[in-house]
């Protein structure tokens, strides 16, 4: 009688659980639970390696771009001073900051001048003619003119000489 029993199949499941034993079930297990706890990192750390990839390339092209911009002066500098990069751009930049005190004074001074000089007094000597004012003026601009080829005269190969 016993032959003529049905037996259902039975699962891959059903089949691999019955055959594996509870010491391979906890191994298996845990062995799914520590890929899965070194996958998910990874992932993570792979998203972030590509974020800083992509920041990196944007300030390298900053980079460049700001070096681009300053080789003009680098080559201004080390024509005119004749040293390292280095040293070059700091002579040019102590250059810049004397000429940029030595502006800031001639500002002042002329300013200074200008409140001084009391315009409305010797225009009215000058009034009689418009060729006369048009001197005074010319005159005025001239020294304007002089006073600034003084304060750029580093940067100024000749000065002015048609003045």
């Amino acid at each position: 009688m016993s032959g003529h029993l049905i037996v259902p199949k039975k699962s891959a499941v059903e089949r691999l659980s019955e055959a594996l034993s509870p010491q391979v079930k906890a191994a298996l297990i845990t062995g799914a639970i520590t890929v899965a706890l070194t996958i998910v990192p990874l992932i993570a750390y792979f998203q972030e390696n590509s974020r800083l990839r992509q920041e990196n390339a944007q300030k390298n092209v900053k980079i460049q771009e700001l070096q681009t911009e300053l080789a003009p002066f680098k080559a201004f500098a080390i024509e005119k001073f004749s040293s390292s990069d280095a040293a070059a751009m700091r002579k040019l930049a102590e250059h810049l900051a004397s000429v940029d005190a030595d502006l800031k004074r001639a500002t002042t001074d002329l300013h200074q001048l200008r409140a001084k000089a009391e315009i409305p007094a010797l225009r009215s000597r000058f009034h009689s003619s418009e060729w006369q004012a048009g001197v005074f003026r010319f005159r005025i601009t001239q020294f304007s003119i002089e006073y600034r080829v003084r304060i750029f005269e580093p940067f100024v190969e000749e000065p002015f000489s048609s003045i």
